[in-house]
């Protein structure tokens, strides 16, 4: 294997770590816990690391591809019911229309 091979190969090996941690941070959460046991807060890392191989398993059978798009997906109708419950009843505070 030339120098050049090699350093391609770390160069991938670096890459696909990086996006590792991009995702378990940035989709699974893991950083983002309110715990404070110990036994909770492994749950939370176990959970997250169960929900980074079920990422995985769904991008190499193809069921999606970008998983940051997956997620916009996912979280969109649930932003959406949130904001809708949120203003029910509420248009009080909408500003009213004056007619003159």
């Amino acid at each position: 294997m030339s120098l050049a091979e090699e350093i391609h190969e770390l160069h991938s090996s670096h890459w696909k770590i990086e996006q590792y941690h991009r995702v378990i941070k940035q989709v699974c959460h893991i950083e983002k816990f309110q715990v404070r046991r110990s036994k909770l807060i492994l749950n939370h890392i176990f959970s997250a690391l169960m929900a980074y191989v079920e990422i995985q398993k769904n991008q190499f059978e193809r069921i999606f591809e970008n998983v940051y798009r997956w997620q916009k997906k996912l979280f969109r109708p649930v932003i959406k019911n949130f904001i809708d419950d949120f203003i029910l009843d509420k248009n009080h505070l909408l500003p009213q229309r004056i007619f003159k």
